[in-house]
């Protein structure tokens, strides 16, 4: 996956929220972060071949997807720091 041109990586959301990242994956494959506040809610990042390259957020709750807030019902695509950033800090006041 690293040798596809459209791969984007994760590299610019890294440095999001540090103190509430609670699981980075990066390898030949995929990025992952995952960020988990203490009323439960959290966020996934993902970029991988099932996310055809771009990243994709999530809502978590209790560490599962979750699609019932009104940040998203879905995930949302090829979203830019300032967005996920966004979408945590809404997450944080749930």
């Amino acid at each position: 996956m690293r040798n596809s041109e459209h791969f984007v990586g994760l590299g610019d959301f890294i440095e999001i929220e540090v103190d509430h990242i609670s699981r980075i994956v990066r390898n030949t494959e995929q990025e992952h972060i995952q960020w988990t506040f203490s009323n439960g809610y959290g966020g996934s990042l993902a970029c991988n071949q099932m996310t055809y390259g771009d990243p994709e957020f999530a809502v978590l709750k209790d560490d599962e997807l979750y699609y019932k807030t009104d940040i998203t019902n879905d995930v949302i695509r090829s979203p830019n720091p300032s967005e996920v950033q966004d979408y945590l800090n809404k997450l944080k006041e749930l």
